[in-house]
């Protein structure tokens, strides 16, 4: 029983954050006006491996800044995570289009365009979100 309790409090402890940036963008209303915004609410859903969450924000903040390519990584790496590697290859590219001197997307899609091989050993390429 105090296992429980004390595994409740520590997943209390995780959300609380959470749950108050939720609350000031909701209250502001901002998440719908300010592609940053849907750029570090993605992020942070993604640390938390909520990926259809992640990738609602990272959409919205596209169209809020469609030539932005670090929401087109981002949205790579979470559509690799659900293994639908079309759209993660997709917004790679695209990526790499807007900002072709941005040394993370292009570590990011290499590591994807060898990501069969490392599969292949198993092992799995690490990607950094921006």
């Amino acid at each position: 029983m105090i296992g429980k309790t004390r595994f409740n409090r520590l997943v209390l402890l995780l959300l609380l954050p959470l749950l108050a940036f939720i609350a000031s963008c909701a209250s502001r209303g901002r998440l719908d006006i300010d592609p940053d915004l849907n750029l570090e609410f993605g992020n942070k859903l993604a640390v938390m491996q909520l990926w259809e969450e992640a990738i609602y924000r990272w959409e919205n903040g596209l169209k809020l800044s469609p030539r932005d390519a670090r929401f087109h990584n981002n949205l790579a790496i979470a559509y690799e995570q659900k293994r639908d590697d079309e759209k993660a290859e997709y917004h790679y590219k695209r990526a790499a289009k807007l900002d072709p001197s941005n040394e993370i997307i292009k570590v990011n899609y290499d590591s994807f365009k060898g990501s069969k091989a490392l599969k292949a050993e198993g092992k799995s390429a690490k990607r950094r979100k921006q």
